[in-house]
């Protein structure tokens, strides 16, 4: 039997009419009529028009229709054909009662109440399938002769309610056929489109890398079709045309091309999912090499993104030395993986020379000049094993870097307090001796990038732990590539040199302040008389061509303004 009915508004939920129920009832269907409230807030628009939903012994129908609902509570038992036909009755009524008026937010539910009559005689004729309905006729008559009501989905108000089901995907759930095959046509349509492309993509690729040698080779393009030869010669000529090109190149700048053409071709016969993150990376790639701009953030974050991966990588790598008692090594396989694995993405060689005066000192303190982040690949060049790095202490705190620092035997100093800076160097040095282990510190203590090669002021602790564990000092001097490299615009190839200076002594000298002073003043010398070799070079690529560049910065330079 049909229990209780009630009409809505779809666009805000607020209900409008509802049938006269009695305390019992009232009683009975609390519950189910907050279910219903609930249905009202989800409905939309877009929500399926005629729908059964099972609650317990209940079943909730509802019809909408101009953006109405109604709603109607019966039995489980009742028929559904009758319920629909009591729902249609009333929408029809109440269309012709208010019209558009309904759907005008401003009209609240007073406005409705003479309808609540017509609610109450229709539920009275709809009642019990076994009352009659007038003179002679019975619903079980009625629902005979009612046509069939197509489009009525059922669902569990436990699922709807409890799981949090949406009614709006039921309307997608109730997608035709014919939708489905056009969804299907399209897809394999797709299908063959890809597998076409993977088959006659690389003949196109070789085409057009013969045209962009031809156009990238102006000289041998005149000279080729300025004399005559034979097909035989023009298919030589034409496969040949790759090494032209390539010999043409710096050996970084022919690693850089081959990186592309190796992820364009991957690109052609990778999955669906992969296939488009590889295209772009190859013209990322390519667009590095005609653009500066470009070629500085996509080099920076090759850069940034391999020392987080080595970096990630170095963790477990780091315990499970420490596991074989080879800790001491951490630091030197880490470095040279990071140098051999990122340096040909960027297009760097880094030249070491000088590399046997660390074998000669060991152990010692190793002092180098610092410049930028990219001084990590520097070290990886030429980092000697069972050596350890001073850092900062606020680099311990840096993820992934600071975890690997940690787990290297990395000596973190507190530049702010003296006292435990000195404590440190004091702890170390007794481990540097007794394990014979050398450590590498950025003597200046902070970045010093600058156009014309120059060095910041030394700080004096390394200058302490050398004197105080009476250990030699190797000064290492970084050529200035500034050229190179610039924290603001440029990332470019080229091949930086590094310098290891012959060992500086410290035996016979005390911690005394005039003892220290020449120390740090006898290093920082040979260390500016180095850089400035290095930058009067006529081969260097890096700080050479800006000292070339700029002729009064470099004679001021080497009149002795640098060392100020």
């Amino acid at each position: 039997m049909v229990r209780s009915t009630m009409i809505a508004r779809v666009t805000d939920g607020l209900p409008l009419a509802a049938s006269v129920d009695d305390e019992q009832t009232e009683g009975e269907l609390s519950e189910v009529k907050q279910q219903a409230k609930l249905i009202f807030r989800r409905l939309t628009p877009q929500s399926e028009p005629r729908c059964s939903i099972e609650s317990g012994p209940s079943t909730l129908h509802y019809l909408i229709l101009n953006d109405i609902v109604y709603l109607t509570i019966a039995d489980k038992s009742y028929p559904r054909k009758l319920a629909f036909s009591y729902l249609d009755e009333l929408s029809k009524e109440f269309e012709r009662s208010f019209g558009d008026d309904a759907r005008k937010p401003s009209l609240r539910p007073y406005a409705f109440v003479r309808f609540d009559s017509f609610i109450q005689r229709t539920k009275r004729l709809y009642q019990d399938t076994r009352n009659a309905a007038g003179k002679g006729a019975g619903l079980d008559r009625l629902n005979e002769d009612l046509q069939d009501i197509t489009r009525i989905m059922t669902k569990n108000m436990e699922d709807l309610l409890m799981r949090g089901d949406s009614l709006d995907r039921m309307s997608h759930m109730s997608t035709s056929l014919r939708d489905e095959s056009l969804k299907y046509r399209k897809a394999a349509r797709q299908i063959n489109l890809q597998a076409a492309i993977r088959k006659y993509a690389p003949i196109g690729v070789l085409g057009l890398m013969l045209v962009f040698v031809i156009w990238w080779k102006p000289a041998k393009r005149f000279t080729f079709l300025s004399e005559p030869s034979s097909l035989r010669t023009l298919a030589l000529s034409s496969l040949s045309g790759l090494r032209f090109l390539t010999d043409s190149m710096p050996a970084q700048i022919s690693i850089a091309w081959y990186i592309f053409l190796l992820l364009a071709m991957t690109a052609l016969v990778a999955p669906k999912r992969t296939s488009p993150v590889l295209a772009t990376l190859a013209l990322l790639y390519l667009a590095q090499r005609f653009n500066g701009l470009a070629r500085y953030y996509i080099r920076l974050a090759v850069y940034i993104a391999g020392l987080a991966s080595i970096s990630l990588a170095a963790i477990p790598a780091a315990v499970v030395m420490r596991l074989l008692g080879q800790k001491a090594n951490v630091n030197y396989v880490v470095a040279r993986v990071a140098y051999y694995l990122i340096s040909p993405l960027l297009g760097l060689t880094i030249t070491v020379e000088g590399a046997e005066h660390i074998k000669q000192a060991r152990p010692a303190v190793l002092v180098g000049n610092h410049q930028s982040m990219l001084d990590i690949l520097y070290l990886g060049a030429f980092f000697p094993t069972q050596c350890s790095i001073m850092a900062k202490k606020e680099l311990k705190w840096v993820p992934l870097l600071g975890q690997w620092m940690w787990l290297s035997n990395a000596v973190f100093v507190n530049r702010t307090n003296r006292q435990d800076a000195m404590k440190a160097f004091q702890k170390v040095g007794e481990t540097m001796r007794r394990k014979a282990v050398s450590l590498f510190i950025f003597v200046e203590g902070t970045r010093s990038s600058t156009e014309v090669p120059s060095l910041l002021p030394f700080k004096k602790g390394a200058f302490h732990l050398a004197v105080q564990s009476d250990l030699p000092i190797v000064p290492v001097v970084c050529e200035n590539y500034n050229a190179l490299y610039n924290a603001k615009d440029r990332f470019n190839s080229g091949e930086i040199i590094l310098k290891v200076l012959p060992p500086v002594s410290t035996q016979g000298r005390t911690s005394s302040h005039e003892d220290i002073e020449a120390l740090v003043h006898e290093v920082r010398e040979k260390m500016l008389d180095a850089l400035e070799e290095l930058a009067c070079r006529p081969n260097s690529i890096g700080a050479s061509r800006k000292v070339e560049r700029d002729g009064q910065k470099a004679l001021e330079w080497k009149q002795g303004k640098r060392r100020s």
